[in-house]
């Protein structure tokens, strides 16, 4: 029994040495040139790596960095530039076979560029669709490489602890934190992937689903549907709309592209929503459930007629974008029938409308119809204003009106009955200015034709 124990524990022994051995007698570097010509094959691109070496403890190889150059049509700078690349083999080829079968690419804290030009191209159309130059022509095997057989059967390719710098003519931003996985690799079939990344500016996105096949002919038309979730986006800290505007955004839903448009449905919050430099934020969320239309390549699309959620009240929404521009242009309607006065009226501020001071507004309906249009930097919205069936506290609408109420005897009170009070509005970065005010209560009568005024 002792001497089965020793040559248990010699063995045990023996084999930690060969391990600890195998980085000095594998030569990890030999595969290199083999593995740098066929990773340029299947991206179309020049690729460079670094010195690769043996890791047992990830079972894999792993080089010092990584390089895939640029579409020479948007510059020389990397598309990717990466200061790690773990390689997962088949260790057991690797050891017996001297034979390199990758099935796992881990890319970790890489730096990618994603560029848009001014007719909707991207920098990634052409990845895979030509070989560069020194990859269509083999590199003659040299002594070291000819005996080290590379099989590509890649079933894991994985982004990790990165930036991507997404950039088009009017604007650039950056996403930290990129976690991006593709599984089960196939170029003929649609794989699940996931992503997550830091927002520049303040805000998070996730997105998980699946993509394919891969479009050939211009890879950035391949299609993929996903569920899409974005948490505490700033919108003014990160660029997506014009000064003197505010707002943070949360969205849960979901986007399905044919590869040229995408349709993005789900349900989007606004907290603290500030429509200009003179208007405060709003104190309650604006919620909608949107429908939207967009055309990757020209960046314009349009909202199909939605839900606008303000408290309990609901309006409809629907119109045009366009993000082509240095600063996104909307064109939008906004139809409210009789929602309650008293979900609305947190809101009226937002707007550039505001009750006097003590003032409140009971009961009632009020009705809505606006249209937005212009840059967000410069938002104009113009529309009409109802308001039925309410009874105003806390304002002695009389005492305003001393001479009429003189004449009429119309009784002294801090409660006014309100049949109808009606207004067009027009608002912008320059104020509000109301016109075609009318205002019909039973205790003073109708008062119409107040000349227009600015607030």
């Amino acid at each position: 029994m002792k001497r089965l124990l020793q040559i248990g524990a010699a063995l045990v022994v023996l084999v930690v040495l060969v391990l600890l051995a195998l980085p000095f007698l594998l030569d990890a570097n030999r595969y290199k040139p083999l593995l740098e010509q066929r990773l340029g094959q299947v991206l179309g691109r020049t690729v460079t790596i670094g010195n690769l070496s043996l890791s047992l403890v990830s079972g894999g190889v792993s080089a010092a960095d990584l390089r895939i150059s640029e579409d020479p049509k948007y510059g020389q700078e990397a598309f990717l530039s990466a200061k790690a690349l773990q390689i997962g083999v088949d260790m057991r080829a690797l050891i017996f076979e001297k034979a390199l079968k990758v099935q796992a690419l881990t890319i970790d804290q890489a730096n990618v560029a994603l560029i848009q030009d001014a007719e909707g191209d991207w920098n990634f159309s052409s990845l895979g669709a030509t070989a560069p130059a020194a990859a269509q022509t083999p590199a003659p095997a040299t002594a070291e490489s000819a005996d080290a057989p590379i099989t590509m059967t890649v079933q894991l390719i994985r982004i990790a602890k990165s930036s991507v710098h997404l950039v088009n003519p009017n604007a650039k931003r950056e996403f930290t934190d990129v976690d991006f996985e593709l599984r089960d690799v196939s170029t003929t079939a649609a794989v699940p992937f996931s992503l997550s990344a830091n927002i520049g500016g303040g805000g998070t996105v996730k997105l998980t689903g699946q993509a394919g096949p891969i479009a050939k002919a211009n890879t950035a038309e391949t299609p993929f549907e996903a569920q899409v979730q974005i948490d505490s986006l700033d919108l003014a800290k990160a660029g997506f709309i014009g000064a003197g505007m505010a707002g943070v955004l949360k969205f849960n839903g979901s986007v399905n592209s044919n590869g040229k448009t995408a349709a993005l449905s789900g349900a989007v919050t606004i907290d603290q929503l500030k429509l200009s430099e003179k208007t405060p934020a709003a104190s309650r969320p604006v919620a909608a459930n949107l429908a939207v239309a967009h055309d990757l390549k020209t960046r314009r699309g349009n909202v199909a007629k939605s839900t606008l959620k303000l408290g309990s009240a609901s309006a409809t929404i629907a119109g045009d974008y366009n993000l082509a521009g240095k600063v996104a242009t909307v064109s939008a309607t906004v139809n409210g029938p009789k929602m309650p006065v008293s979900e609305l009226l947190t809101f009226l501020p937002v707007f550039g409308m505001e009750l006097p001071t003590g003032a409140k507004l009971e009961g009632g309906t009020l009705s809505v119809d606006a249209t937005s249009s212009g840059p967000m930097d410069a938002l104009s919205t113009s529309g009409s204003v109802k308001i039925e069936g309410a009874k105003l506290t806390g304002y002695n609408l009389g005492s305003k009106l001393r001479v009429i109420q003189d004449l009429a005897g119309i009784p002294l009170s801090d409660t006014t009955e309100i049949q109808t009070a009606a207004t067009k509005f027009a608002t912008s970065n320059a104020g509000t200015t109301l016109s075609e005010i009318l205002f019909l209560a039973p205790s003073i009568g109708q008062l119409s034709g107040v000349p227009s005024r600015r607030c």
